[in-house]
């Protein structure tokens, strides 16, 4: 029994596999540079204790995060991974109250479906 499942897989096994095409054996992996803007054009109004402890509201403004991008694709074009890593932020205008907000750097990953061509 184990001889027939082993032939079965290594049946199935070998109907997908496929010589590599040649143009693109040696595009495994691109690597990219990039700069990109993370806008936010507005916030939710701030809260903070006073001196009394009281709850008191501040308006905050939107900014833009410029970032700085690296990334490579691998799979021949199928993955993308990526980071992002943010610089300082550029208010609109100046809040009531000093504050601050930073998105941090962002790692990802994206995945294309494969089509046949």
């Amino acid at each position: 029994m184990k001889r027939y499942l082993s032939a079965i897989i290594i049946l199935i096994c070998t109907i997908y596999v496929h010589a590599q095409n040649w143009e693109k054996r040696h595009k495994f992996a691109k690597t990219y540079f990039g700069v990109s803007n993370y806008i936010v054009p507005r916030l939710s109004i701030g809260r903070f204790l006073d001196t009394n402890e009281d709850i008191q509201s501040f308006n905050r403004n939107g900014f833009l995060s410029p970032a700085i991008n690296m990334g490579a694709t691998h799979f021949w074009g199928y993955a993308d991974f990526y980071v992002s890593i943010n610089t300082s932020d550029i208010k609109f205008r100046d809040d009531e109250l000093s504050n601050s907000f930073r998105l941090g750097t962002f790692t990802g990953c994206r995945v294309y479906p494969f089509v046949s061509t």
